[in-house]
């Protein structure tokens, strides 16, 4: 499968800490890119409640 890629890595603290790590950076550039704030599904479900009939 050429179009997967697999990473394999060895971290001398917990998971938690670099997943947490990972997910800030990420938000951090797609924040920079779009030109947004907050967190990075922040304001994603902006629906609103039907009025009943």
């Amino acid at each position: 499968m050429d179009n997967h890629v697999y990473l394999v890595l060895e971290e001398k603290e917990e998971i938690g800490v670099s997943m947490k790590r990972i997910a800030m950076g990420y938000a951090m550039w797609c924040n920079h890119q779009y030109g947004r704030t907050g967190h990075h599904f922040e304001n994603r479900y902006q629906s609103e409640p039907e009025q009943a009939l």
